[in-house]
């Protein structure tokens, strides 16, 4: 694994130490870029440095989305983490949209595609979600691990 995905793996648990012990929201959104990726990787002009760049330069342009206090990290080359401290299950809605909307135009000005970019989003809070808050943070440390 590499040190930026153990970094947001050991902030994840620490958060959600400090979320249950103190009843703080926590939320987590995992983006996957790997289809989107595959895609990008088949177009002529689109060099190969720039398709395995995406998650790395995805995440520059994420923080600046997002406040100081939250953490986004990006992993292998085509997935990106965030943690979001103290935001609720209707507050990850609002941020989860303003993502979307972010990667759709971020995607198709950055590498100049005609089509909508293809990505997956998982997410969830915790208090509010623990079994799918658990299951994603478990998910991930598990696919980092087989990597």
């Amino acid at each position: 694994m590499g040190s930026a995905t153990n970094g947001f793996i050991e902030r994840t648990r620490q958060e959600l130490s400090r979320a249950e012990r103190y009843c703080l929201f926590l939320s987590i959104m995992l983006i996957d870029l790997s289809e989107f990726s595959r895609a990008l990787g088949k177009r002529k002009n689109v060099s190969a440095a720039a398709a395995e760049s995406l998650a790395e330069r995805l995440e520059n342009g994420l923080r600046q989305t997002v406040r100081d206090s939250d953490v986004v990290a990006s992993f292998d080359r085509n997935r990106v983490g965030l943690l979001l401290m103290e935001t609720s299950r209707t507050g990850l809605k609002v941020v989860k949209e303003r993502i979307e909307g972010f990667l759709r135009d971020y995607l198709r000005g950055a590498f100049q595609i005609p089509f909508e970019p293809v990505y997956q989003i998982k997410a969830a809070s915790f208090p509010e979600e623990p079994d799918t808050f658990g299951k994603l943070t478990k998910f991930d440390i598990a696919a980092q691990q087989e990597a």
